[in-house]
């Protein structure tokens, strides 16, 4: 009964385009039923869904988000998370300003910025058996800086602080920067692999999304904010959207 063409992550067509600040869905008639196509407009830009491209859930018209990127790109100069309340689909798109010595370097025919990209939209997109998760990351000018250099072997998150007392004033607006190291552990000058360095983009996005672990002993089981190697919780999610509506960092 439903329609699922890239089988990536459906949401409400109306409701996704108020994401995008601005954007009109307007339908149109075929053969007496209303929507047979839908126009979606955000200033100069526009885009078609057709009938083979969306379903009806509960009476609500829904889609594939990436129709939405595709078109609009991520529409943000940070991050932006959005829960589906007619699916229950989670949708999160990342805006990234990437420089710095290494970020044009290549391993296996791909630049670390590519990876790095790549990542993060490789480990947070997962499909868990209640919902589904779609990540989306990009570059843009106005992004979260990600600096990517050959250095001890260590990449971090800087949090914004606050003047007292050094107190993290991290906020979805306000995310902070990363930095990314090519090296392995310890600085050694071997460097990560691809899959590692792909691995540590993705946990660093986990704390661009506001999430710390309540340990650094990295023996959280296979949750990939502690673990190298690990994967994207049905906790973790959560967090990340607690985190986005209430503008304060989730501890887990």
């Amino acid at each position: 009964m439903f329609v699922d063409p890239s089988g990536l992550v459906p949401v409400d067509i109306f409701e996704y385009a108020k994401t995008y600040k601005g954007a009109k869905v307007i339908t149109s008639e075929s053969r007496g039923i209303k929507g047979g196509l839908i126009m979606v407009t955000w200033g100069d830009l526009f885009f078609y869904i057709s009938e083979s491209e969306y379903s009806y859930i509960d009476g609500r018209l829904v889609a594939d988000d990436k129709l939405f990127v595709e078109a609009f790109g991520v529409n943000t100069k940070g991050f932006f998370v959005y829960n589906d309340a007619t699916t229950g689909n989670v949708s999160i798109r990342a805006a990234f300003n990437i420089f710095g010595t290494e970020a044009d370097a290549t391993i296996d025919g791909k630049t670390y910025k590519a990876l790095f990209l790549q990542g993060i939209q490789n480990y947070w997109s997962v499909d868990f058996e209640t919902y589904a998760v779609s990540a989306y990351a990009k570059e843009s000018t106005n992004g979260i800086n990600v600096n990517i250099i050959a250095g001890t072997g260590t990449s971090s998150v800087k949090y914004p602080s606050s003047s007292l007392f050094g107190i993290s004033s991290w906020s979805p607006s306000n995310p902070g920067s990363v930095t990314m190291d090519i090296l392995d552990r310890g600085g050694s000058g071997s460097l990560k692999t691809k899959v590692d360095f792909m691995w540590t983009s993705a946990h660093e996005f986990g704390h661009i999304l506001g999430l710390i672990s309540k340990t650094n002993s990295g023996n959280f089981g296979t949750d990939i904010m502690g673990r190298r190697g690990g994967v994207v919780t049905d906790l973790i999610i959560q967090s990340a959207l607690q985190a986005h509506r209430t503008k304060r960092i989730q501890y887990h």
